[in-house]
């Protein structure tokens, strides 16, 4: 995941770097998806080690605000898609172009693949879904979209690039609205690599669909 971000870092900022320059930078005004990017991608929140005294837990936290702030970004880039009127496309249509093959899409199904490998990764991958799709303020959709993705998990069964968006969506609307940063029967540790993780997946994402549509 780490080469994958790294090539992408190096193919596509420099575009992103232009086409925000084109724009106009950044001045306070209403953010635009490259402003924003811009921003998120220089966010590097740190914690008062006296309040936060567990170096997992800021890990976690940390996590957790950039997710949130790539969502963000996100949204943004969904409302300048949906003023070029590509605003339906899903994300595998969106990011299925020649700049972004089938094998480096594996790279991001191998490194989620990764968490429920194992019997005690499945176990605490599905708890996870199952405590974000109990969550009170996630929307009857979202939680029939987790539910599929909880029975894909369940039998081994890779998810598709579109199932990222229902996870990602479901742990920032967890952190954001209800404080939930990990649940009692799951560990800190295990949140944070999951977290880490899908803030890396929907980075690659914004970086494909911005490049491949906006530009």
């Amino acid at each position: 995941m780490k080469k994958l971000i790294e090539k992408l870092n190096l193919e596509y900022v420099d575009k992103l770097e232009n086409y925000a320059l084109q724009n106009g930078g950044i001045d306070g005004a209403v953010f635009s998806f490259s402003e924003r990017f811009k921003v998120v991608n220089a966010f590097e929140p740190s914690f008062n080690t006296n309040e936060i005294k567990s170096e997992t837990l800021r890990s976690a936290l940390k996590q957790s605000l950039l997710l949130s702030e790539y969502w963000f970004t996100f949204e943004t880039l969904k409302y300048e898609l949906n003023e070029l009127g590509r605003g339906q496309d899903t994300i595998y249509t969106l990011v299925k172009v020649k700049e972004f093959q089938e094998s480096q899409l594996n790279v991001i199904y191998k490194a989620f693949y990764e968490l429920y490998r194992t019997e005690i990764g499945k176990k605490n991958l599905l708890r996870l879904i199952e405590h974000l799709s109990l969550d009170p303020k996630l929307g009857r959709e979202q939680e029939k979209l987790l539910r599929g993705i909880y029975e894909k998990i369940k039998t081994n069964e890779w998810l598709i690039l579109d199932d990222f968006i229902p996870i990602i969506y479901a742990m920032r609307n967890s952190y954001v609205h209800s404080g939930k940063i990990h649940f009692k029967d799951i560990g800190v540790g295990y949140i944070k690599d999951v977290t880490e993780i899908l803030v890396n997946i929907l980075k690659i994402i914004l970086y494909i669909i911005a490049v491949t549509h906006l530009f």
